[in-house]
């Protein structure tokens, strides 16, 4: 959504991203994510396994922003760009705009569609890292968008100093979309939909079980 309504603000954004192409897109650039997969028998496959193992359990492609870092570093030559987003999750595209942000003294925006510190499994040695990150990136970044007020309030309380950073931008739809509701089917039950991801470590039962008192 950034890159098909940006220019109407008249910014021309370019992307870079891990996913595959077919070459329908202008200004879109794949960086290979070799690590999508790891092979564990060789150096970067074994270290994206021990990364996903015992720090980011939740995400994949640790190791792309090797990958996307080269690859922004060539475009850059070539194209004046003027300021980098990057949205999370996954963390690696933070990590990687960090590190563009500091090498190139562009000024960064952050898009935080969740929290980073405290996510799932918020404990042991996963926590400490998210949390190390999420400090580390409120203090680089040049702004930083929240979904909801909610959490722009928590990090003002966590990281007052740069409450003049932080932005909401609320999660919606594409109005271009034509999106209607189904007809609701015939039949005696109810049904409800959880249409997200279930985190690692979360359990339903709390709900299912209260659901199954009523």
């Amino acid at each position: 959504r950034f890159y098909k309504y940006l220019p109407e603000f008249g910014i021309e954004p370019w992307v870079i991203t891990g996913s595959e192409q077919n070459g329908a897109l202008e200004r879109v650039i794949q960086a290979p994510a070799p690590t999508r997969r790891p092979n564990r028998k060789t150096l970067l496959g074994a270290t994206e396994k021990a990364m996903r193992l015992w720090v980011f359990p939740v995400d994949g492609a640790v190791m792309w922003p090797l990958s996307a870092t080269r690859t922004a570093e060539r475009l850059f030559k070539d194209v004046p760009i003027q300021a980098i987003i990057s949205t999370f999750p996954p963390v690696n595209a933070h990590m990687t705009a960090a590190r563009l942000h500091k090498r190139f003294k562009l000024p960064w925006i952050a898009d935080f569609r969740d929290p980073l510190a405290g996510r799932p499994p918020a404990t042991g040695l996963p926590n400490r890292v998210n949390a190390f990150l999420e400090q580390r990136y409120m203090n680089d970044a040049t702004a930083v968008i929240a979904v909801s007020d909610v959490v722009r309030d928590e990090w003002r309380a966590r990281y007052p100093q740069h409450s003049h950073k932080f932005y909401v931008l609320w999660n919606g739809y594409d109005p271009a979309e034509d999106l209607f509701a189904l007809p609701m089917p015939p039949r005696k039950q109810h049904v409800m939909v959880h249409a997200g991801n279930m985190y690692w470590g979360r359990d339903p039962g709390l709900i299912l079980r209260g659901l199954d008192r009523l």
